[in-house]
């Protein structure tokens, strides 16, 4: 791996410096049809209060509020400069209370609980400090019957690209496993060639 490599799959995880709006735009192209494949998974309805977790520049956010028109859609990241370049984005949405956009982590969502109908984070779970955490995080903010979606790149694939071969794999019965373990259930998982997208309801107390 080359220290350009290194240093782009640092950035990929949390934006920062001078080069960070590249970044994010980089990302936004990246993460294309990733992000249009989750939005078809999700189904998403007039009423639905969404959450994202790792918004980057805030373009998923944008398209979702253009084009789905869920009741309200939320975004956080940890990358200040993302924070500050998605509400620059979402300016006129942000004003009109359709989108809200907060600095935050998986492990620390700054939202109460039962505030969402669906989550969902797309190539973020590699970053997660501790995955359990992160997924008893998203229980909390769910809604009884709520969805958590998360899309990622399957182990074998994110081996093989030396900008991502730092990153921490996960396994899709991994995942499924931690779901069913921490208040989920009906756990779908479809791959799609090297994308592995994974859809859990939580279940009711």
């Amino acid at each position: 791996m080359t220290i350009l490599d290194r240093w782009l799959g640092k950035q990929l995880s949390k934006p920062r410096g001078i080069f960070s709006t590249l970044i994010g735009a980089y990302m936004a192209i990246g993460n294309h049809k990733e992000n249009l494949g989750t939005i078809k998974q999700m189904n998403i309805q007039e009423n639905d209060y969404l959450l994202e977790i790792g918004i980057g520049n805030g373009t998923m956010i944008n398209h979702i509020a253009k084009n789905n028109k869920p009741k309200k859609i939320c975004g956080i990241d940890i990358s200040t400069p993302m924070v500050r370049e998605a509400k620059k984005m979402n300016r006129s949405l942000v004003r009109n209370n359709i989108v809200d956009i907060r600095k935050g982590s998986v492990g620390k969502i700054p939202y109460q609980d039962s505030s969402f109908s669906k989550v969902f984070t797309v190539h973020t779970i590699y970053f997660w400090p501790d995955v359990q955490k992160g997924i008893n995080e998203i229980n909390r903010v769910l809604s009884p019957n709520g969805t958590i979606f998360i899309t990622f790149t399957l182990r074998e694939q994110l081996k093989k690209m030396k900008r991502t071969s730092d990153f921490k794999s996960v396994d899709p019965v991994e995942i499924e496993q931690l779901l069913v373990n921490n208040g989920f259930g009906d756990v779908r998982i479809n791959s799609q060639n090297s994308i592995c997208y994974i859809s859990a309801q939580k279940l009711s107390v």
